[in-house]
């Protein structure tokens, strides 16, 4: 059928979900996890060619504060200032998760709770 997709596989997606004690109690683990199939699931067949080779991904998110994430932006970005979302690629094989480990992803809940506003 014509400008019907056709519903790729996908790896299942694991998250380990670090949230500072003054972070918000959402989202939880399992909604990140349904969110990043569904996000890994749009990109293109080709681009995901690496992910394919793997039963199992693995995401890191970690959800800071604007202090944290500043730090963070200068030691890494050289920049000022916080930042709503960081990310650190990792792109190989962790054989203690036995998954594929896409990286990091670092949120400031306060920078994104003010740029959702």
């Amino acid at each position: 059928m014509q400008g019907r997709r056709k519903a790729l596989q996908v790896a299942r997606v694991s998250v380990l979900l670090v949230r500072r004690s003054c972070a918000p109690k959402a989202p939880a683990r399992p909604t990140l996890e349904k969110l990043l199939s569904a996000a890994l699931a749009r990109v293109p067949s080709q681009r995901r060619a690496v992910c394919a080779q793997h039963k199992a991904i693995a995401v890191d998110v970690l959800l800071v504060d604007d202090a944290e994430i500043t730090g963070l932006n200068q030691a890494h970005m050289r920049q000022a200032g916080p930042t709503d979302v960081l990310s650190f690629p990792m792109g190989e094989f962790d054989p203690e998760r036995g998954a594929f480990n896409l990286g990091e992803i670092v949120v400031s809940f306060e920078t994104a709770r003010r740029e959702a506003a």
